[in-house]
């Protein structure tokens, strides 16, 4: 989004733009033979290739999807007849192993790689200026970048269930489910409310990716860590950065007068640097 240079608004998606209270298509719009459409025809051509690369990612996830319905479904029972159906007919269902087991993560890759181009082309071929000021990208473009953050997480999530990232993956699995129910459910009140105020401080943090990129998750993920080490150390030193990301929260905000989610990540680090000043003993 931007403005042109009779200080319009300009919004820009992959297809379509608005200017001003005009919303037009822009291939419609783009006419290479007048010089001064060269701004549109630039939006238009990122806009095109870009949907054209998530088009094949929202490919590769159906794909994803379906693979994923018909395990459960033959973990139920509810393919059998089918299956049999097959068997009578003679058709060789192990020729199918490699599918079932390169298939899914070939899709994974390409789903990753699909939308790393998407952003990656559309950042790099869109136009500085929109005719006046500097070109910005907007909410949707964020959005694409929080599913690229989801698809990381389901691929990790599917290689260790796997067993990809070692010879050990379902052991792996079984201790990190087994950790995280010890973690939630050997807690007290109060150590559980800290944990919750993490929890949701991460959330916020993953959600806020559709708006900038920031990594004030990780200091949501060493307050967890630290929570289940029951280190004085480290809890500390969680306690003091999270102070100063406090500090710089509410200088922030002082310039942001609307910014809900803003104001719901500062109320989650405070309460959960409370819960641990107030009550440390019991975190230990």
């Amino acid at each position: 989004h931007g403005t042109t240079r009779d200080a319009e608004p300009v919004f820009a998606g992959l297809r379509a733009a608005m200017v001003g209270n005009q919303t037009g298509r822009l291939d419609e719009a783009c006419q290479p033979s007048d010089p001064s459409d060269r701004v549109t025809c630039a939006v238009k051509a990122a806009g095109g290739v870009a949907a054209t690369l998530l088009t094949l990612a929202l490919v590769s996830s159906l794909l994803l999807l379906g693979r994923l319905a018909l395990e459960a479904m033959h973990s139920r029972g509810m393919l059998a007849v089918a299956v049999a159906k097959l068997k009578e007919q003679r058709v060789p269902l192990s020729s199918l192993a490699p599918v079932r087991s390169h298939g899914p993560p070939a899709a994974w890759a390409a789903l990753l790689l699909l939308q790393c181009l998407a952003l990656l082309q559309y950042a790099a071929s869109s136009p500085a200026s929109l005719g006046a000021g500097r070109a910005e990208l907007g909410f949707s473009y964020g959005l694409v970048r929080l599913a690229l953050i989801v698809s990381m997480l389901g691929c990790l999530a599917h290689a260790v269930s796997a067993g990809a990232l070692s010879d050990a993956g379902d052991e792996l699995l079984l201790e990190a489910l087994d950790a995280a129910q010890s973690g939630l459910t050997g807690l007290g009140k109060r150590p559980r409310l800290l944990q919750s105020a993490l929890l949701a401080w991460l959330v916020i943090e993953v959600l806020r990716w559709a708006v900038a990129v920031g990594w004030g998750g990780l200091l949501a993920l060493y307050g967890l860590a630290a929570q289940r080490l029951r280190s004085r150390l480290h809890l500390k030193l969680w306690a003091l950065a999270t102070s100063v990301c406090l500090l710089f929260d509410v200088l922030q905000l002082a310039s942001m007068p609307y910014a809900p989610l803003q104001w719901l990540l500062l109320l989650c680090k405070a309460v959960a640097l409370f819960l641990l000043l107030r009550f440390q003993e019991e975190h230990l």
